[in-house]
Formats: structure tokens, sequence, C-alpha cells
């Protein structure tokens, strides 16, 4: 007859004393690994697996006969205990079961002395009157005046306390590299049973504040204790703990706090050191607020960083709060918490919220709450796509004062800011310009708003070349100015304006396209204006500069087209007017010309073809027509032959095109 393992059912627990779902127990002729059958009842008709497969509570049948090696896995097959012989007759994994007397939430006693049977390192499971048992490993057991005294590292004792147990697989019973548990660092480096080789789980780093991970125990002389990824083992000092850091390096892991108190410029700057040494691993900021006096410098090529939850750098020192620098070389293809863009804070003191020099090819995404300088500062950036947002609108700015806005320039001549995105910038409430464009070209902003700046909202200097702004609200200017274009070629395109558009004179090439304005001024040289829509405030279109093309400028409040078509400053535009009875020809072949006809728009000058739609009879040319005073034309109709008749004796209708001189 087979003898049940514990009871009707054999139970298993993992080493943070839970149900060990779906694990596995390996069996085999004692002291051997030749596998030896258990049963699923004591009649042994019906041999279990082997490895016997647990259920998902933990649990199976096993019967046992005669004596076996045991080996207990996770599902993943690590380890978690094994015993070698484990006979019928005495087949539990609790054993030495004692009462207890409560000393504390960490400690117990029992009468006699079993420091052996009770030694660090072995787990023991504490039995408080409750519906569950509580598990923990001791940390060290005393005896002394007929008692022992027992330490552990959980504290899961209650006053209820009535009996411990200790399990048979002892300390000697792991294998080398086996994962412990602790719920913290402190827990770990104070604890006295890890050898080298050995690899420990914290629940968290630091108590309450996360950080959990899988560190491993290696000796102290070969490697340099940093007390972030490399700490010290206090029960051992030839001993050291090493973060183990797989393709993902997560900031409280590291050893920053980021709990909005403690200062993490040295945590910081050490895990920038680390990720700029590995740079195939990914950079993970856990949630929290992130102090620093000085920000570390992340222009890291190829450095991938993301956020969890909410992060937020903030600056407590003097200088620019986020910096991606490379002041004489270039640094590529930087992607930085893009789908998450991390919270940028600094008061009046600190400069910029984001800097940026030098680094192409990269995606920066930030939302800057206050700086002392610029929100984003671009100085000499390629082919870079930005996700940036400052505003008020989003609550009160960190600083005392609402940070400057965007700002793009060169890093030294020839170096310019060029080909660069910004995606649904918000720029809102900045004490100054909302964006500056300076020494900068081809760069594009889609969609998004610059407004109810104190400055202009857009600004674009003589030194920016072909920039375009497709989409963006510009609404409410402290300085009336929704934009106004100093550069070349820039491109403002379906843009929402509700005080002045301005082309300023020093202005080349400007597009105005589609939109809504209020005020368009064009004093520059080869403006297009096409097909935008003005006067959304009741004013106008003011046109003064040279070579200016105008298509189809619809004035909102009248519901019109009111100015004339041109193409670089040459009226151009055709319509159909209805012409008046012209008179016989006086001498054949002669000409009979009908002159004054009101035609607005048109100038003396202008080149004007036209087709007369009334039929002439086939003794005329086709009609002529010229301006001799701006706003009206004559039309002269040639007779060859025949009787003198009139070409139109009742007037008739004409197709009129003006092609500006």
């Amino acid at each position: 007859m087979a003898v049940a393992m514990i009871g009707p059912k054999f139970y298993a627990w993992d080493r943070n004393g839970k149900p060990l779902a779906f694990g596995k127990l390996y069996t085999y002729q004692a002291r051997t690994n030749d596998p030896k059958d258990t049963y699923q009842s004591e009649d042994q008709i019906v041999p279990n697996t082997n490895p016997v497969i647990l259920n998902g509570e933990g649990y199976a049948n096993v019967y046992l006969s005669g004596s076996y090696k045991m080996v207990l896995k996770d599902d993943k097959d690590n380890e978690i205990w094994s015993s070698d012989p484990v006979s019928a007759s005495e087949a539990t994994e609790w054993v030495n079961c004692l009462t207890a007397t409560y000393l504390s939430s960490t400690s117990f006693k029992v009468n006699g002395n079993f420091t052996t049977q009770y030694e660090p390192g072995r787990r023991v499971r504490i039995d408080n009157n409750a519906s569950e048992y509580e598990y923990s490993t001791i940390d060290s057991s005393v005896f002394a005046a007929g008692e022992t005294t027992v330490v552990i590292t959980d504290p899961v004792i209650t006053t209820g306390l009535q009996e411990t147990c200790v399990s048979i697989v002892g300390p000697e019973s792991r294998v080398e590299g086996n994962v412990q548990n602790f719920p913290d660092l402190i827990a770990a480096q104070n604890s006295k049973f890890l050898q080298e080789g050995d690899s420990f789980s914290l629940k968290e780093r630091i108590s309450g504040n996360g950080g959990g991970a899988i560190w491993d125990v290696v000796d102290e002389t070969t490697v340099t204790v940093n007390n972030l990824n490399i700490v010290a083992y206090n029960y051992d000092t030839s001993l050291a703990f090493v973060l183990r850091i797989d393709s993902e390096v997560y900031s409280k892991q590291f050893g920053v706090v980021a709990d909005g108190v403690a200062d993490d410029t040295t945590s910081l700057t050490a895990l920038r050191d680390y990720i700029a040494a590995n740079t195939e691993k990914e950079l993970i900021f856990d949630e929290g607020t992130y102090l620093y006096s000085v920000s570390p410098n992340w222009a890291i090529p190829k450095l991938v960083a993301r956020a969890l939850g909410t992060v937020t750098f903030r600056n407590t020192g003097t200088g620019n709060c986020l910096i991606f620098d490379d002041p004489t070389g270039t640094t590529f293809d930087i992607i930085w918490c893009w789908d998450n863009p991390i919270f940028i804070e600094g008061d009046d003191n600190t400069g910029h919220g984001v800097y940026n020099r030098s680094v192409h090819h990269s995606k920066i995404a930030a939302n800057v709450r206050g700086c002392g300088l610029n929100c984003h500062r671009v100085e000499f950036a390629v082919v870079n796509e930005y996700n940036i947002t400052s505003s008020i609108n989003k609550g009160p700015f960190y600083s005392a004062t609402a940070p400057a806005g965007i700002s793009i320039t060169e890093r030294n001549p020839g170096e310019q800011a060029s080909a660069n995105i910004w995606y649904n910038p918000i720029i809102e409430g900045m004490r100054s310009v909302g964006i500056f464009v300076d020494k900068a070209l081809n760069n594009k902003f889609i969609g998004g708003t610059s407004e109810g700046n104190v400055g202009n909202n857009i600004e674009c200097s003589v030194d920016s070349r072909n920039n375009s702004f497709e989409g963006i609200d510009l609404e409410v200017s402290g300085a009336s100015q929704s934009f106004i274009d100093r550069g070349r070629w820039n491109k403002w395109l379906g843009v929402f304006c509700d005080q002045n558009s301005t082309i300023a004179s020093t202005a080349v090439g400007a597009t105005i396209r589609d939109g809504i304005h209020d005020t368009i001024i064009n004093d520059g040289a080869y403006t297009t204006i096409d097909s935008a829509h003005y006067g959304a405030n009741g004013n106008e279109l003011t046109d003064t500069g040279t070579f200016t093309t105008i298509i189809d400028a619809y004035d909102i409040e009248s519901a019109s087209i009111k100015i004339p078509n041109k193409i670089q400053g040459r009226t151009q535009f055709t319509k159909t007017e209805t012409v008046g009875a012209f008179g016989v020809t006086p001498l054949v072949p002669g000409n009979i010309t009908k002159v004054g006809i009101p035609l607005a728009g048109v100038k003396v000058g202008d080149l004007i073809s036209l087709s007369s739609v009334t039929q002439e009879p086939n003794t005329f040319t086709a009609p002529t027509a010229r301006c001799n005073i701006d706003g009206q034309i004559d039309i002269t109709f040639s007779q060859l032959n025949g009787a003198a008749v009139s070409p139109l004796p009742a007037g008739g209708d004409f197709v009129i095109s003006v092609n500006g001189g």
C-alpha cells in the first residue's frame, strides 16, 4: 500500500508562501537520478506523471512507496527545493511543529533547544489561528534559559500565534543561483544567509516607492560599489549586490527616488552615464517627481526613453531644465518620451525648459510647466520631430512668470535649424513671442496653437526661409499680431488669425493660402494671397507690396470677392459684360469703335482680349479692346467689305479677359 505524502493531498508553496500553481514535482529513486513513480491513490493502480503537475491551487494526489529523491520546480522549471531522501513514513514538507509564543511581528519563542531545526535560511510556517498560514524565512535562532528565540524576515506574526513548523527544505538544499525574495533592499542587505552566486528578488527597492527587481550576489572585489546599481552586502562585506539589467533600465530600480523630496541629481547623472555606456538598453522613467539641481545631458546617440504614468522633472538649480546638447559634434536618433511626454518644471531662475543643440533625426516630447527662458530652444537641429506643450490653460505655471515661447535658430553661422516638424504645438500665455523663427529653413508647424501670448503669436525674422505653418490657431496676441513674417518664402496655410496677419516689407515670396484672417497687411515682394478669407472682425486686406499675386481673396463681411485677382502685380480676371448698340461703320473698309464702356478693375496698359457672344456679320473681323482710361474700355470692330452696317445694332454680350500689364 502507498502512503499519502501530505494528508490526502500534496500541497506546495512558492518562496513567497503562495500556492505553487502548476508547479512540477520530480521524483527519483532515493540518492539517484533514476525516475521513480508516485501514485494517484493508495492502491498504487494509477501512477502519476513524472513530473507530477500541480493544479492551479498548487496541490495534487501524491502517494509514495518507499524512499525518494524529490525536486520541486515552478511552472518555468525554476527549482524551489529538493530533498533526498524522503520516505513514505515521513513524507511531509512541514516538520518540527512546535507550540510557539508571540514576541513581536518578526519573532517568537519555543521551549527547548531547537536552533538546529530552526536554522537561519530555512522556511517557516506560521499558524496565527487564522484561515490561512503565513510564511517567512528564519533570520536567526538563539537558545538561552531553556528557550529558543527565533527571528524571521517578514512581519507576519500576530498575537494569535499558536504553532510554528519548519520546512524540510533547508538552506543547503537550494541550488546556487536560486532566486530568493525580500520586501526591500534594506531587508536583503541585512539578511544573513546569502552566498556568492545567489540571486534575490525585491518587491520594492525602497519600501512604499517601487523599484522591484532581481539582484545578483557577487564577489565585492569584482565590482565597484556605487550605492545605485551596485550596493554593499552589510552582513558579509566580501560580497556585493548587482542589479540585474536586461533590455530595460527602470529609474527606481537604479536608485532614483523620484518622490518630490529627495535630491536625485547624483542618481540621475549616474543613470545617464550608464545608459550612455549601454545604448542598446531602453530607459524607463518610473512615475514620480524627480528633483535635481543640474540636468544630465541626454544627448546620447540612439537613446530610447519612456515614461510610466505621470513623470515630472523639477529643476531646483539655475541651468536648463532638460538638456540635449552636442556643442561641437552631432548626435542622432533619440526617442524621448514620445508617447507619454514628461512634465518639466523650473522657476524663474532656471534656463530653457527644453534645450536642443545639434541633435538630429530625433523625436522629443515634453510639457513645460515653467522655466526662466524659452519653453523650447532649438539651435541647429535637422529632421527632428517635436511634441511640445507649454500652456497657461493647463494650469498655473510652476514659475512665477510664464516662460518665453519656442525659439529656433542656428548653432554657428550656416548651421541653421532645418527640416524639423512640430506636431500640434500648444503654446499659450507666453510672456513674449509665442514662436520665434530666426535662422531656420524648411521647418513645419502642423496644427496646434500659439495664442494669448504677450508678444506676437508667431514671428519670422529676415533670416527665416521656406518655413510653413499649417492649420495653426493664432488668436489673441498682446501685440495684435497673429503673425508677422519678415523672411523669405514662408508659407501660412489654413491658419486662423483674429488680428493682424502681416507680411513685412523685408519679406519675399510669402504665401497666405486658405485660412481665416481679420486684417491682412502685405508690404512684401512677390507675396501670394490665394483663397484666403479676411475680415473676420470686419477689417480689410491691404496690399502695398510689389508683384503681389491675389487669387479669389474672399471678404467675409461682404460675402464677396472685392479685390480683383492679379498675378505678380498684374490684374487678371475674366468676366462677361453686356454692351449696348454699335453704330454704322463710317467708311468701308474701316472701323467702328464704341468708347467708354465701364469695366471695373481694368487699368491703362492692361492686356485685354475678348470675344463676342452675339455673332457679328461675317463682313467684320473679331473685335479688339484697349483701356485708355482706368475703369473703362473701348471696343473696335473692323468691316472689310460690303455696304456699311452696324456690327451689333442691338448690342450684345462679350467675354472679356484682362491680364494686367
